[in-house]
Order: C-alpha cells, then structure tokens, then sequence
C-alpha cells in the first residue's frame, strides 16, 4: 500500500464501484478478520471512510444481491442468494443450503453478523433446541451478507468457527472477482 491511502482512496483508484457494486457493503479483511464498512457518500464519519489501509488490507466491494453465505456440515455450500421480498431465519436457511449432510449437526450452528462497529461477531446457535422445542432466540433471521457455518459432531470453537468463516467469505468472495 502507500503510505496515507484511504479505503475510499483505494477504491477510487481502482475505478470505483462498478454500477453493481454497494459502498454501503465493503468488505475490509486485515489480518485474518473480516470486518465490514459504509463508505457511501451518505454514511458520512459512520462508514470510516478516511480509515488509512496497512499492507496486507484486502477490499472487496461487494455487490448489491441480497445473498448470505454457508458453509460446512449442507449439502450445498457457498453463496446463496435471498429470495426478494422475503424474511429469512437459520432454519430456512438451512433448509435452501439442501439440508444437512449425515455428519451435520443442528446444535452447532454458527452466524456471523457485523456488530455496530462493522467487526464481523459470531454467535452459536442450537437450531435443535427451536425445532423441537420452539425456542425463537435459536432461530435468528439471517441478513444479506451474514454468513453461517453448520457444525459437525466434534465439536468446534466459538473461535475456531469465527475464523473459518471470515476464511470462507473471503476466499468466496475473491473467487467471484
């Protein structure tokens, strides 16, 4: 990088965003941890436009396609994309990922959502305990960009899981450039 460049200065440098491409979504990886940003004339201080990029920063200007990402224990991983118009839960997502494969697990599913500050959170869920049981907080709704990883028997990591995924979104979303 040299020295002083913005994400925005990057970006523009690279012929700005292409007519699909959303400011409102941009992905910054740096050091292994995906985080995201609104860089949009809009967002004002909000999206850190002026954040100064270090070597080793990867940008991805994501498109504007309602898609979330899985991975894992499904019979069908990688990107998937939202139904227009419709609200979208684990369980659903699940269910348009072709459902688990025989290692797969209900009780380790793992959401990764931007927090308020664009870092990428993880939480784990037990899809099991809503199924069976009905409880809603197991069950959240899945948004544009998130992405979930379905466990398997061994167990996995709260850690482990969060950098799978920034792993697989990144290499997913480089494949697509």
């Amino acid at each position: 990088t040299h020295e002083g460049t913005t994400v925005v200065g990057a970006i523009g440098a690279a012929g700005g965003a292409t007519r699909d491409g959303s400011l409102t979504d941009v992905l910054l990886y740096r050091k292994g941890q995906a985080q995201t940003l609104n860089v949009s004339p809009q967002a004002g201080d909000v999206g850190s436009p002026e954040l100064p990029l270090i070597d080793g920063d990867v940008i991805v200007v994501r498109d504007t396609s309602r898609v979330f990402y899985i991975f894992g224990s499904v019979a069908r991983q990688g990107r998937v994309v939202i139904p227009e118009g419709k609200s979208l839960h684990l369980a659903d997502a699940v269910a348009l990922s072709g459902g688990l494969q025989p290692n797969g697990t209900l009780r380790r599913m793992f959401v990764s959502h931007p927090g308020p500050d664009g870092k990428m959170k993880v939480a784990q869920f037990n899809l099991d305990a809503f199924l069976k049981d009905g409880d809603l907080k197991n069950n959240p709704v899945i948004y544009p960009g998130d992405a979930i990883l379905v466990g398997n028997r061994a167990p996995t990591t709260l850690e482990a899981a969060s950098q799978i995924l920034s792993s697989a979104v990144m290499a997913i979303t480089l494949s697509r450039l």
